[in-house]
């Protein structure tokens, strides 16, 4: 059964019954919200097995987070799974736009977030994840990019994240595994600690820390099995590597290119045409 919420003013009324803090869907189903909300507090999802469809409405706060997949009592450690987000739009004038697993005492499993826009704060992401298993960001943008922090199965796909912009730092992925990064617009990413982890198809812009490079890596644990192969690396110039590389006949590059600071690598085969 498919339950409503729905704004009045400040006031959320929902079907069935949902906790009064701006909104806190704590049971499991599938919910529709059919009016933007502003809210002093964050919005919680605090049950496995919801299905959360904002229908292009927002949900805006000035709390510490807009949009939190956990418990609202810290002292809960309880895992959840199978919560998915999407056709939202958060914004968070100063802090992060969704936290998912802010406690991280215990796993969280398949969390899918789609077809949304997410903002934060000018200091913080966007989204911000933590000990999560199966992640899957489809179709996002995120206006201050992301921080996966042990993330295993991490899945971006068809998603634009630009950089932080009180700094201009890059999205983070750290001590996470089987990552997966494909058709996407990225500012500039840095990869730590990371294994059996592919960034393949991707548009990457790289304007932050280490100059016009896109990927890079501080090294320290280093990644293992990082592939990143096949992107187009590019800048808001317009006369990246892909953009000027030598590519007769062909709609990659002749030669490869070296990204990021010492402890990066090489993208073997960068694309000349930009994939999408």
């Amino acid at each position: 059964m498919k339950m409503i919420a729905f704004a009045i003013g400040l006031l959320v009324v929902c079907a069935p019954a949902l906790a009064e803090s701006c909104l806190t869907v704590n049971r499991s189903g599938e919910y529709d919200l059919n009016s933007s909300i502003a809210c002093s507090n964050p919005v919680y999802i605090s049950s496995s097995d919801v299905v959360f469809d904002c229908q292009g409405n927002s949900i805006s706060s000035d709390a510490q987070w807009a949009l939190v997949l956990g418990a609202e009592d810290f002292g809960d450690y309880a895992s959840l799974s199978n919560i998915t987000v999407r056709d939202c739009d958060i914004e968070n004038a100063n802090s992060v736009g969704v936290y998912v697993n802010p406690n991280a005492f215990s796993a969280f499993s398949d969390v899918s977030i789609s077809d949304s826009r997410l903002d934060g704060g000018s200091s913080d992401y966007s989204l911000f994840t933590n000990l999560v298993v199966g992640m899957t960001i489809r179709n996002v943008t995120m206006t201050n990019g992301f921080d996966a922090v042990f993330t295993s199965g991490l899945y971006v796909v068809n998603s634009t994240a630009y950089n932080r912009e009180s700094e201009d730092m890059p999205s983070v992925v750290q001590f996470s595994g089987n990552v997966t990064i494909v058709n996407n617009t990225i500012d500039s990413l840095e990869i730590d600690a990371v294994t059996d982890s592919v960034a393949v198809n991707n548009v990457i812009f790289g304007m932050a820390l280490d100059g016009a490079h896109g990927i890079q890596s501080f090294g320290y644990p280093s990644n293992v099995n990082l592939t990143v192969v096949g992107n187009y690396w590019t800048n808001d110039a317009g006369d990246g590597y892909s953009d000027t590389c030598f590519s007769l006949f062909t709609d990659h590059c002749w030669f490869g290119y070296a990204f990021g600071n010492s402890q990066g690598g090489a993208d073997g085969s960068p694309l000349s045409v930009k994939p999408f």
